[in-house]
């Protein structure tokens, strides 16, 4: 279906400059859909944030899901039609090029323009919640594996995505950068809608404590998972522990999540841009740590439910495992669709601090070793 929808929108386009226009007036067109797509990947969660900060997620968690999808359409929509406008304005009299190159120009043209969008249209309906086959089925639902996501005809989606982070670099909201703040957009867009109506994809308010220090390192060597076998890292890779705390006042809307809508974002050793800039790299979870040498092993979509009454203090602490390449450092921690905070360096391992068990945990100090995060995503 997705295949199909690709083929009637570059067919449309197509048609439409052929028949309608003129070479320049389709190039006009082009960038004109060029720079709404851009705006749009660079606006729409700010305006979505804005929205969602004055409703209530418990009331309209049917409706939440769908404000990130229809802001970035507004915004496109809005955009496009203030480029028409201008170009209806300054293009009154018409240019010709001769009846051939006339015809090359507007098909070519209408390709790309076509291209363009249907990969934002797809983009578009990756970010609504939909069952997983929609638009097409990115990956198996019972057993997704992130490193090896199905693509649609001709990759249109990556495409469009992948010319819009190129084009951020920090530029569309201040210094951060798309191909940071959304590392793997698809992948994401995909893996992070939930069906269960008791788990919430955005909260309405900054949920998220980080620890200043001592909130990143290494994982102890021999670790096991509450199985008592061994968890060992692939060839290259190595396991770290991240510490993350959700505040118990949000606790209607967190008890309850998936692996899936916690992320670690990382940078390579090669990129030299300070975070959020540059391009970074999406993990998750691989668990969270029983003790200082085992680990729950959770998959992607399976429910993490968190016990309210057994929050010691305002925070309850969870140190996830993550596995990750060893010439990749972690930078920030990403939780649902709008929560998310830098990290500290990485402690050194004879610095690391005593593991919070998620089941038995305990209070650390955190008017002193800790802060809010900040809902940037």
């Amino acid at each position: 279906m997705a295949a199909l929808v690709i083929l009637l929108i570059v067919a449309g386009c197509v048609a439409f400059e052929f028949l309608k226009g003129t070479c320049v007036k389709a190039f006009a067109n082009l960038i004109a859909v060029v720079c709404s797509v851009a705006t749009a990947f660079g606006f729409f969660e700010v305006l979505g944030n804005v929205i969602i900060a004055r409703l209530d997620v418990r009331d309209n968690a049917v409706f939440i899901p769908w404000i990130m999808p229809l802001c970035f359409l507004i915004i496109a929509a809005l955009t496009f039609a203030i480029f028409a406008t201008i170009i209806v304005q300054i293009m009154k009299k018409p240019v010709d090029f001769g009846d051939l190159p006339e015809k090359i120009g507007r098909c070519c043209f209408g390709l790309i323009t076509g291209l363009v969008t249907a990969g934002a249209v797809l983009t578009v309906v990756a970010m609504m919640p939909l069952p997983s086959q929609y638009p097409y089925p990115r990956f198996d639902e019972n057993n997704p594996d992130v490193q090896n996501p199905s693509k649609v005809l001709l990759n249109i989606d990556g495409f469009t995505t992948g010319w819009a982070n190129m084009l951020s670099k920090g530029s569309f909201s201040s210094s951060k950068s798309l191909a940071f703040m959304h590392a793997n957009f698809l992948d994401t867009a995909f893996i992070t809608r939930s069906t269960d109506d008791e788990i919430f994809d955005f909260t309405s308010k900054n949920v998220l404590e980080i620890p200043r220090k001592k909130a990143v390192w290494s994982a102890p060597e021999n670790l096991k998972d509450t199985e008592e076998n061994d968890l060992t890292a692939k060839t290259g890779n190595s396991f770290v522990i991240v510490r993350m705390g959700i505040k118990k006042s949000a606790m209607s809307e967190t008890k309850r999540f998936t692996a899936s809508q916690v992320r670690l974002i990382c940078k390579s050793d090669l990129d030299s841009t300070p975070a959020p800039q540059g391009k970074g790299q999406t993990f998750f979870p691989a668990g969270y740590m029983e003790n200082s040498e085992q680990a729950k092993v959770v998959k992607l979509y399976e429910a993490i439910i968190i016990d309210a009454t057994k929050i010691p203090g305002k925070t309850k602490w969870i140190d996830f495992l993550f596995e990750i390449p060893r010439d990749y450092k972690p930078e920030m921690i990403q939780f649902k669709q709008n929560n998310a905070a830098m990290l500290p360096a990485m402690t050194a391992a004879e610095q690391a601090p005593e593991i919070i068990s998620f089941s038995e945990p305990k209070k650390i100090e955190e008017s002193s070793d800790t802060e809010d995060a900040t809902a940037e995503e």
